[in-house]
């Protein structure tokens, strides 16, 4: 009958580096559905199958422990109050490690022996365990080093150089299974093992690989397996079935026991087991009864002897619970015909329940001797370093023939040559000799006659280097030679050495004089707003000087000198010429509003000033005029120049075969017209006469470009990247060595330099204008906006702060006027002398006050400059009555 799946949220089983949920229900006959979620993808699939063709085809009843499983990813924060390890905890390891250590060490360690913990950052906290744990030890101490980052190898280098400083023979390694070759060779090659280094390590699943030689004589603790045979059956079968060898026998023993484990905590009480459907992980779901009564079972109820010995668990911790450990050890072992092979030993276990002593938790099967340490195959694994160092070169001893075409920079025959055969310098020959560092070959060196890359003729046989490879009459080819489908058909290609893009060169337009240039940083409309504001500015300035009662007009008006002409309309316009050419004028308004509207203009000024010097610095610096072709349509579709590409390259097979439009217009005129050139060098010589335009790779236009008379330009990124190899024979088995030699010097910068060697310092063009480049914009209206908009705010500021200083004006002279009534009436009723009271100008800065009194005649007085008497505000010459006191007494000013 069929088992239907439904799920309830049980127990969560953590495997390792694996988290496994059972879900169990019953439906006529119930199955289990096992849930993990594993860190390694192909781990996983293994243990899925491991779990389904263990306990699949059969369904469950009372009668059988078969179950049918199924496998879905959760993740483990969803599950963390559902967890039992199938492992021991941590804990117990750390204490095992410590009293293997102690038992190591032995009894005559004076003074106390160094032992250095060398850990993964993901296992801090069971390093900061074990550090807890081994520093009451009396016989070592614990040297930590920095935690490691294996992904990160100059952060892994800088810890581990941290090792041979600290000189601990004693090495604890606590990391991932995965990694643990890593950091072994890498300590290796920094010198941290010698004769008397003993390694040690938590975990000793190697995932079936032990054969190389940075794990002999490694020593670790293992789960002990009572039926060796059993596990290595399982790991056969399921080896065959999936494939692979990634999993070892412990991995297939815990998951048997474990599986088991839960099909025997079920049928401890299978009624008091929920068996809704359910999903077990949706917000808001929460553990019930009969949850924590599975889990309960597994805790307390479940104990059975499996092939990793008694399965049982902790009820605080739910971590697996053992009696044993092996302590495992990576030996040699050989045959009669004299091979060895790498094989785990058993050399002795830790039991758990031994008492404190360390003699009896730590027992060796033989005497100690038995164990092969790090240090016993020292000298092994210091000539592996040296002959990784000093290894024999690939191709070390052998002689190649290698052709090449003469064509700079890429490869120039050396000038004054008068014996001998003749010698070569350039990109490509300084490449050949990097190359040759690296794999040890010897080479003599060819040119070809023809001249050219290659390409197929109309008998179907190929020219250039491509005809020397594909003819056998050379082993490789050098130069500039493209990699392409058609090239890639009949010859090999290494991994590209330079990428790059088809360029155009042409010949600089003349420059065309212009005398008015000083104009071009702004257009037209920006110049005639320029215009209208200083015409608006002088009108403002004005209107504001003879409106503000604190304006040139009307001091002048109050203190009776000048005419208050400074800002006449004239001068205005004089201030704002002077400032719109920061100039500076004569006069500046005096007024509040009129020097807020200053301000505005001033800074208005100041932004465009400096917008026009920066655009204008632009122009007399740039010595490239506007292009008139920017694009292949532009070349196209043009007939004053015409152009070309090299007859039977790369670029010539591109256009002949395309099917595009523009592309095939192009190809028809150069044929047409017979423009196709036989060398670069023609093509650019053509360019420099004028009327041509040349189409080939970057790289050599980069070069010609620079190179005197300096009359050319460029236009770049015309069409998609291609890439430059070496050619070699069809299957060659020498293309990978080459591949991986360019590999090498491109990431060592090799290849960076020799471009810079051949192109920037051969550069013959000082100019900065090597490459076409547009001309600088206009700045429009629109990027001057902004300031516009600032200067018209000032303008609004300044109106009002006028319509402020004007009823603020008008107040103070309403308040002058009725304070003064007031002050001549009082005086009318009181029988006083006459007295005048005025005010004169006494100087710029300050204003006299003099007070004539006249108490017979009730005369009018003048002052002494002969000016006629005002009050502050302008008001007429008042009289009043002095009290009789005074009658009689002489005039005097006050």
């Amino acid at each position: 009958m069929r088992a239907i799946q439904a799920f309830l949220c049980s127990v969560c089983l953590v495997l390792t580096d694996f988290i496994q949920r059972v879900d169990l229900t019953q439906e006529d006959k119930p199955s289990i559905g096992a849930v993990y979620h594993p860190r390694d993808g192909s781990i996983a699939k293994m243990l899925e199958e491991v779990i389904n063709k263990s306990t699949c085809q059969r369904n469950f009843d009372s009668k059988s422990n078969d179950v049918c499983i199924d496998v879905i990813l959760i993740e483990i924060n969803s599950a963390k109050d559902l967890l039992i390890y199938a492992l021991p905890s941590y804990e117990m390891y750390s204490r095992a490690m410590v009293d293997l250590l102690d038992f190591c060490i032995g009894k005559e360690s004076t003074p106390r022996e160094k032992v250095a913990i060398v850990f993964e950052a993901d296992y801090s906290a069971v390093a900061t365990q074990v550090y807890s744990i081994a520093r009451e030890m009396e016989k070592f101490r614990v040297e930590a080093i920095p935690e490691l980052k294996v992904n990160d190898n100059s952060q892994l280098q800088r810890a581990l150089e941290v090792l041979p400083k600290v000189r601990a023979n004693y090495v604890l390694v606590i990391c991932r299974p995965e990694n643990l070759a890593t950091i072994l060779e890498m300590s290796l090659r920094l010198g941290a093992i010698n004769k008397d280094s003993r390694w040690f390590t938590f975990n000793m699943d190697f995932k079936g690989n032990i054969s190389k030689s940075c794990f002999k004589g490694l020593v670790g603790l293992q789960v002990n397996l009572t039926d060796i045979r059993k596990a290595t059956d399982l790991k056969r079968k399921f080896q065959l079935e999936s494939n692979t060898n990634q999993i070892s026998e412990i991995t297939y023993a815990l998951v048997n026991d474990t599986i088991y484990a839960v099909v025997e905590a079920f049928k401890q009480d299978t009624k008091g087991i929920s068996r809704h459907l359910r999903d077990c992980f949706a917000d808001g779901y929460r553990i019930e009864d009969s949850s924590k009564k599975l889990l309960n079972n597994l805790n307390e109820k479940v104990k059975l002897w499996g092939i990793t010995g008694l399965v049982d668990f902790d009820n605080n911790t739910r971590s697996r619970l053992v009696e044993r450990l092996d302590i495992i050890n990576v030996q040699v072992r050989g045959d009669d015909d004299g091979n060895t092979e790498s094989a785990l030993v058993n050399v002795g276990h830790w039991n758990a329940n031994k008492g404190n002593t360390v003699n009896k938790a730590v027992q060796l099967d033989s005497l100690e001797d038995s164990i092969d340490w790090t240090g016993d195959f020292w000298e092994e694994l210091q000539c592996l370093v040296q002959n990784k160092k000093n290894r024999k070169k690939p191709l070390e001893g052998r002689v190649l023939k290698i052709v090449t075409i003469e064509d700079s920079p890429f490869c120039i025959r050396i000038a004054n040559q008068t014996e001998g055969k003749p010698k070569y310098e350039g990109f490509s020959i300084d490449l050949l000799d990097a190359i040759q560092r690296k794999m040890g070959f010897q080479y003599t060196l060819m040119t070809n006659k023809d001249g050219k890359m290659g390409s197929k003729n109309r008998n179907g046989k190929w020219n250039g280097l491509i005809g020397d490879i594909v003819e056998k009459r050379a082993q490789v080819a050098i130069g500039a030679i493209t990699i392409s489908a058609v090239r890639e058909l009949e010859v090999d290609f290494s991994k590209p050495f330079m990428d790059f893009k088809v360029s155009l060169l042409m010949q600089k337009e003349k420059e065309q004089v212009n005398l008015f240039v000083f104009l071009q940083p702004f257009e037209r409309n920006v110049w005639l707003s320029t215009l209208a504001v200083v015409i608006g500015i002088t009108f403002l300035v004005f209107c504001l000087d003879h409106l503000s009662p604190n304006g040139y007009r009307a001091m002048a008006e109050r203190s009776g000198e000048g005419d208050g002409d400074e800002l006449n309309l004239f001068n205005s316009l004089w201030f704002a010429a002077g400032s719109i050419l920061q100039q500076g004028a004569d006069n500046t308004p005096r007024s509040g509003s009129g020097r807020m509207l200053a301000g505005a203009f001033w800074f208005f000024t100041l932004i465009l000033i400096s917008t026009y010097t920066a655009n204008l610095a632009a122009y007399f610096t740039a010595k490239n005029t506007k292009r008139s072709i920017n694009s292949l349509s532009d070349l196209a579709n043009q007939k004053e120049i015409d152009y070309g590409v090299l007859n039977g390259g790369s670029l010539y097979t591109f256009f002949s075969q395309s099917e595009v439009e523009i592309y095939e217009k192009m190809f028809n005129r150069m044929k047409s017209e017979a423009t196709f050139v036989n060398s670069t060098k023609e093509g650019v010589q053509k360019v420099r006469e004028g009327g041509f335009a040349y189409l080939t790779d970057g790289p050599y236009l980069d070069y010609y470009n620079s190179r005197e008379p300096c009359n050319t330009m460029m236009l770049e990124n015309l069409l998609e990247a291609k890439s430059y190899g070496i050619a070699l024979q069809r299957n060659s088995e020498l293309t990978n060595q080459f591949s991986v030699a360019i590999l090498q010097l491109r990431e060592e910068g090799v290849v960076d330099k020799l471009k810079k060697k051949w192109w920037d310092r051969r550069s013959e063009c000082t100019d900065s204008t090597v490459k076409a480049s547009s001309t600088p914009m206009s700045i429009s209206l629109d990027h001057m906006a902004g300031v516009f908009i600032v200067l018209a705010g000032g303008i609004v500021v300044s109106v009002m702060f006028l319509m402020v200083e004007r009823r603020c004006n008008n107040l103070r002279r309403e308040v002058n006027k009725s304070t003064s009534m007031a002050s001549v009436k009082e005086q009318m009723d009181l029988p006083v002398a006459t007295t005048h009271a005025y005010r004169r100008p006494f100087s710029d800065h300050g204003v006299e006050n003099k007070t004539i009194n006249n108490i017979d005649n009730r005369r009018n007085m003048d002052v002494k400059d002969g000016a006629r008497a005002r009050d502050g505000m302008g008001a007429p010459r008042m009289q009043s009555r002095l009290p009789n006191v005074y009658a009689g007494a002489p005039e005097s000013n006050l």
